[in-house]
């Protein structure tokens, strides 16, 4: 099963705190990337790129790199145009505030007063309450993610047939939340805007925008109309081993439809620094005033998200506003800091394109704190491209052998991850070279045992070449892994295996007692109710008005069958019982007339906050009070004077400022002590490993991203949510590891390199301390990365709890 992932993320690096500017860094800077693009455009298969850099509101930076056209070998210009995917969002933003500040649009206004030629379909939510200021902060509750292309031979849909889902895939554009309350990226949302645009004006989408932001920011060689001109300037459009790919067309313009230069973007950049003192000069559309606003975060959005411009909060980065952008083969982002005046724009037209501008964006963000940074920026390279290489060379007779190789005597060159051999296998498979897909599928499924995609992938190749026994085994395999497959479990119905049948096959048994136990409603906080019903042994959930099956996994772990969604079950220690799905957690409602489940608070816990941990969705002082416990909410300034000793547990949560972590750096003393009295302090140290921390008994720790860690205490009470599973796989499974670890220490996990565990990077621990108890984490507990590490979070409250009694007991 091929999955694109339309996003990338940012590198946490490292860094002092050393704000100053320095000119020869930042020459030393662009003659660096003078020798370093064009070996990062040849590592990962980019023909080209643009990047433009701003210091002090000045440009000193504006070029292109390698090549726009491979085929004709032309080079990348200021002047070639390049697709920048979700970047359009931004631009488009621009465009409705333009009718927010001209008095045309009302920012709180329902969407739908704006909306005459069509209208969100109805649902459980009020559709009045999806604004425009929603719509733009991507906090409506809206569905539709983002936008496949269409092809120059594609007749494209309009706008009404792409919101009622004519769109190439993601489906229609609905209300699947309620609006105002949480935060979900929604591409849809901004077609919806769109439409806005052309009904208050009475203009076309692309002629409004070129008339009234464009143009008069003179971004003349931009356009969200493609046109022959438009084309005839723009870069090729390659995948991501740097093969030539038809152009993407968008109906969902705003969303993702803007071509533009990089000299024009660098002017649009320029116009966002509303504090600079040319900013009119730059920009006479929009006030400095609504600009700013624009760059606030809204609430519901946890920091993360303004009005068209991402937030960026974390002490390397904090200041920064702007947008990323991922289409088929166009990888672009771009950054500006209001506050000091710079910026940072980068477009690719590769597929790949992410890791380039991940590279460059790691050493830019060092530049601005005054520090050379290029050897923490190293991107690895991907091994699938290596395998191409040798493939297309030599042929795939000996690749089994050569991964081997490779891997064993390079096993930090390359990144070796899952997605990297299934994506090449897909390439092959895309241009029905089904003999050599099938070997590279082969290869990932030894590499990656436990991983259900690998062996849907494989069973899709091994159908395609005619093996049906060998496939359907494969298929069977990957649902065993992941009941939540609803592709695998579309194809075996297909070839004759019943959704009952697999149901039966997967699903443990389980007491009809504890099945009847999590029967019932639960809620919550926002007041979401979810209706959990038992049916013949088995269990099953209404969600968006679908009754789905309920496979078992363990005894508090269920998958929701073909859906993917994971259902955990508890009982915490303070007795509430309650689930986590969703990444949120929902108390389990009594059968009394008021429906309140009441658990006697129990548990007094401190948590050191200054700001949200990843805009997640559910965090510690969402669980506490759900499960019954009392807490209090300090910043960190309080942790040179606050009295630690009533407290049962101490919260130390991931993701802090800089500020945050010397605090706690210049009090360990005070919480050194609490420990060694009698108290349990939890660390979620992502990203405090870059930092100096030194945790009680001397232990340290050493900065290094892991994208596999092994669960070493699967019996653990802290990973019974994970209900046995052995490996944790994220984009950052950890972000460092322990070193000075006391023999009495409890390993909980530890990395790997994808093949074996090394029992000597401890990234989960727990040991005592005195009287009392650490417990200290590289991991992060949401699952916004789809590692499944969310419902941690309640059972390692819980378990701390339980800890704390342990010691006063």
């Amino acid at each position: 099963m091929f999955n694109k992932l339309l996003f990338f993320f940012v590198v946490i690096i490292p860094i002092t705190l050393n704000a100053q500017h320095d000119l020869k860094s930042t020459e030393q800077f662009v003659q660096e990337l003078e020798k370093r693009i064009p070996q990062l455009l040849q590592d990962f298969s980019v023909p080209g790129a643009a990047i433009a850099i701003i210091e002090n509101g000045d440009v000193v930076l504006q070029k292109g790199y390698g090549l726009a056209d491979v085929k004709n070998r032309e080079k990348v210009t200021i002047k070639t145009g390049f697709n920048i995917a979700s970047i359009s969002k931004t631009v488009a933003a621009w465009g409705v505030m333009k009718l927010v500040q001209d008095g045309k649009i009302d920012l709180d206004a329902a969407a739908e007063k704006y909306l005459s030629r069509w209208q969100l379909p109805e649902s459980e939510f009020n559709s009045d309450e999806v604004t425009i200021r929603r719509l733009l902060s991507h906090t409506a509750g809206l569905s539709l993610h983002g936008y496949p292309g269409w092809s120059p031979s594609d007749t494209l849909p309009t706008i009404e047939q792409s919101l009622n889902g004519k769109n190439n895939g993601p489906g229609p554009v609905e209300i699947i939340l309620k609006p105002g309350t949480q935060y979900k990226y929604s591409g849809g949302g901004y077609t919806i805007l769109q439409l806005v645009i052309e009904e208050v004006t009475g203009q076309s989408f692309e002629d409004f925008m070129q008339q009234e932001i464009l143009d008069p920011l003179g971004m003349t060689n931009s356009s969200y109309k493609i046109d022959r001109d438009i084309m005839a300037a723009s870069a090729s459009e390659y995948g991501s081993f740097g093969e030539l790919i038809d152009f993407e067309l968008f109906t969902a313009q705003a969303a993702a439809g803007l071509h533009t230069t990089i000299e024009d973007f660098t002017r649009f950049a320029l116009a966002s620094l509303h504090q600079h003192h040319d900013q009119k000069k730059n920009n006479t559309i929009l006030s400095a005033d609504i600009i700013e606003q624009m760059m606030k975060p809204v609430p519901a959005s946890h920091g993360g998200y303004g009005l068209g411009y991402e937030i960026l909060s974390h002490n390397i980065l904090k200041g920064l506003r702007g947008h990323s952008g991922s289409n088929a083969g166009w990888q672009s982002m771009f950054m500006v800091d209001p506050m000091t005046n710079d910026g940072f724009i980068v477009f690719t037209n590769g597929g790949a394109g992410y890791t380039i501008i991940n590279a460059v964006y790691c050493e830019w963000t060092a530049l601005r704190k005054g520090q050379e940074m290029w050897e923490n920026c190293d991107m690895q390279p991907s091994i699938a491209n290596k395998l191409k290489q040798i493939i297309d060379e030599k042929g795939i007779e000996q690749i089994t052998e050569t991964y081997a190789r490779i891997k064993k005597t390079q096993p930090e060159k390359y990144n070796y991850a899952e997605n990297q051999l299934n994506n090449l296998g897909y390439f092959y498979l895309g241009r029905n070279e089904v003999e050599k897909a099938v070997a590279l599928f082969k290869i990932n499924v030894a590499a990656y045992p436990d991983a259900f995609n690998v062996y849907d992938s494989y069973g899709e190749a091994l159908l395609k070449q005619g093996h049906k026994e060998e496939a359907i085994k494969n298929y069977i395999k990957s649902i065993e892994l992941n009941p939540g497959n609803g592709n695998g479990i579309n194809v075996l119905n297909t070839l004759g295996i019943s959704s009952d049948d697999l149901i039966e096959r997967f699903s443990m048994s389980i007491d009809a007692e504890v099945l009847n136990g999590y029967a019932g409603r639960y809620q919550t906080s926002t007041g979401e109710i979810l209706k959990i019903e038992e049916h013949h042994g088995k269990l099953t959930v209404e969600k968006q008005g679908l009754r789905l099956d309920l496979v078992a996994q363990s005894t508090a772990r269920f998958i929701a069958f073909g859906d993917g969604s994971i259902f955990s079950f508890f009982t915490a220690a303070t007795g509430q019982k309650g689930l986590w799905a969703g990444d949120r957690i929902w108390r389990k409602l009594s059968d009394s007339p008021n429906g309140l489940s009441v658990q006697r608070a129990t548990g007094n816990f401190l948590v050191f906050r200054n700001k949200s941990s990843w805009n997640r969705l559910t965090d510690f002082e969402n669980v506490l009070p759900e499960i019954g416990c009392t807490y209090v909410q300090q910043e960190s300034e309080a942790m040179a004077n606050l009295d630690l000793s009533p407290y049962n547990v101490v919260i130390i949560p991931g993701f802090q400022d800089s500020a945050y972590y010397k605090n706690y750096i210049d009090n360990v003393a005070r919480f050194n002590d609490y420990v060694a009295k009698g108290g349990i302090l939890l660390l979620e140290l992502n990203p405090g490993v870059n930092t100096s921390f030194v945790l009680p008994r001397g232990i340290t720790m050493t900065p290094h991203s892991a994208l596999e860690n092994a669960i070493v205490a699967t019996d653990h009470p802290i990973f019974l949510p994970l209900s046995g599973q052995r490996r944790i796989w994220a984009r950052h499974a950890s972000s460092g590891y322990f070193q000075n670890v006391p023999d009495d220490a409890d390993i909980l996990a530890i990395e790997t390199n994808g093949t074996d565990a090394l029992p000597d990077r401890p990234t989960f621990i727990e040991y005592p301390y005195g009287k009392g108890r650490v417990i200290a984490a590289f991991q992060c507990f949401h699952d916004r990365d789809g590692s499944g590490r969310g419902p941690m979070m309640e059972s390692v409250i819980s378990y701390a709890l339980t800890r704390s009694r342990m010691v006063t007991e």
